[in-house]
């Protein structure tokens, strides 16, 4: 399979590729161009919220002053991601001799939520770490280490995706090309059925949560509210309880189940996900039918024969058939990760990366 040029251009080399790029002389070849920094407009909003309070200051002072970290890590540089549960730094650690360039990695600090009692806030955070740190695979992104700064506050040192995530490229792009969408869809079911297949199940799949390579690889991060489902020496799965995530991307059995198997639920998140791709749109708030029309007229209009038109919109052929298959409300019918990866239209799918582990 093609993998894609490195992002390096200058002013004087005009203008730079397209962002995707189908090789029209050897379909389904395509190229990915994802212009590094895709974090720059949530560092910048950072940066605003920050004006005049010295507070990053005192966050990158302190991280730096872990002599250990950044021995292994480089020092904290900027701030290139924020989020609910906390902020992200970029480090880059100095190249040792006779390597070439520098080794960049992300450094995440968390906050802890007011509502959110300590020794919660360091199980929960310390059982996330438990589960990130057994993945390897190259669309997971890798954790590397769980550490706590002079300041008491817990951080986590993981692989760095110079890409930033899918949700902002997007929210720039409007919507994505057909083979793009379909390339990214196929990386994230490989990254889910790696996470079944060791027991995981992920809980909060959602495009903020797939971080992007700038040759295109997608990586799945955030498992704050993963759960293992599965331990090595079981056969049977766990169920799973309670609401958690973003309410467009749950499914529809967290919110009428008291439990229910947590497989489903990535595999419902996936198929949003797609659908917000191809779209540039959500489907839906919430899947709930007394609470959200659009949801409502999904469930009328996939019985009918003319279908729901986002879903029947598609271009691609065979896809609606799965779509169907996986946006089904009945968590016991809904199609499988591996089912959906046998389908003949996501066989056909042409990914730029290899599959497998790291």
């Amino acid at each position: 399979m093609l993998r894609s040029q490195s992002l390096k251009w200058s002013k004087a080399q005009g203008t730079p590729p397209q962002r995707f790029s189908p090789r029209s002389e050897q379909l389904p070849f395509h190229q990915h161009y994802i212009e590094p920094g895709g974090a720059q407009e949530g560092f910048e909003k950072w940066k605003q919220l920050l004006r005049g309070n010295n507070k990053e200051a005192m966050e990158k002072e302190e991280l730096n002053s872990l002599g250990d970290m950044v021995e292994k890590y480089g020092a904290c540089e900027d701030v290139v991601g924020t989020g609910a549960h906390g902020t992200v730094w970029l480090a880059r650690r100095k190249a040792a001799k006779g390597e070439n360039g520098k080794e960049c990695y992300a450094i995440k600090c968390f906050w802890q939520l007011p509502s959110e009692p300590k020794e919660r806030h360091s199980s929960r955070l310390k059982a996330d770490f438990s589960i990130a740190r057994e993945l390897r695979h190259v669309n997971v992104v890798r954790t590397h280490e769980l550490f706590q700064s002079p300041g008491d506050r817990f951080c986590k040192a993981m692989e760095f995706c110079a890409g930033g995530d899918l949700y902002k490229l997007v929210s720039s792009a409007g919507k994505l090309e057909p083979l793009e969408a379909a390339c990214f869809f196929k990386q994230l079911l490989n990254g889910v059925q790696y996470l079944h297949e060791m027991g995981v199940v992920h809980r909060d799949l959602k495009p903020e949560n797939l971080l992007l390579t700038t040759d295109g690889t997608l990586k799945i991060s955030d498992f704050d509210y993963s759960e293992c489902i599965r331990f090595g020496w079981e056969e049977e799965t766990h169920t799973v309880s309670g609401i958690c995530g973003s309410e467009p991307y749950i499914a529809p059995e967290a919110f009428t189940d008291d439990e229910f198997d947590g497989r489903p639920l990535d595999v419902w998140a996936c198929g949003v996900i797609y659908m917000a791709m191809c779209t540039g749109k959500l489907l839906w708030n919430i899947a709930k039918k007394d609470e959200d029309s659009s949801y409502a007229k999904y469930l009328q209009d996939r019985r009918l024969e003319e279908g729901f038109r986002p879903i029947e919109s598609l271009p691609q052929d065979g896809c609606g058939n799965v779509l169907y298959c996986l946006l089904d409300p009945n968590p016991g019918r809904r199609i499988t990760v591996s089912q959906i990866l046998k389908s003949r239209w996501v066989r056909g799918i042409q990914v730029c990366n290899d599959v497998g582990e790291d």
